[in-house]
């Protein structure tokens, strides 16, 4: 009797922890959590030199601004957003001087991308 009871408690924690989600980072199966999305990329300019200090950005559809960065002195940029379900976006680039760069992505949870972009000189 004591282990049928003992073996019920157990089985009932287990299905309360599975219910609620704890004891895992949402990474796997269709559990939530926000997970890391690495960003990486070049900008430069029609002749193949990297821009540097411009900004860079991402923006959903609503226009809301979750991630932005600034060139290095060569031109390259790194970063890492938060998401926790794939986010239709605008990439931007751009710098005073220079044309704007306009990407539609789609970023996805865990997801690594490099996005490279070309600006014209004014």
């Amino acid at each position: 009797m004591k282990t049928r009871l003992i073996l019920f408690a157990a089985l009932a924690l287990a299905l309360i922890i599975s219910l609620t989600g704890c004891g895992g980072s949402g990474s796997s199966g269709g559990g939530g959590g926000t997970r890391n999305v690495n960003l990486s990329g070049h900008v430069q300019d029609t002749s193949n030199q990297g821009i540097s200090n411009a900004s860079v950005s991402l923006k959903d559809m609503k226009d809301y601004t979750y991630w932005s960065a600034a060139s290095d002195t060569a031109g390259n940029y790194s970063g890492t957003a938060g998401a926790n379900e794939n986010v239709n976006s605008v990439f931007t680039a751009s710098k005073s001087g220079y044309s704007t760069h306009t990407e539609n992505v789609t970023i996805s949870p865990g997801g690594s991308y490099v996005i490279n972009a070309t600006l014209k000189q004014d």
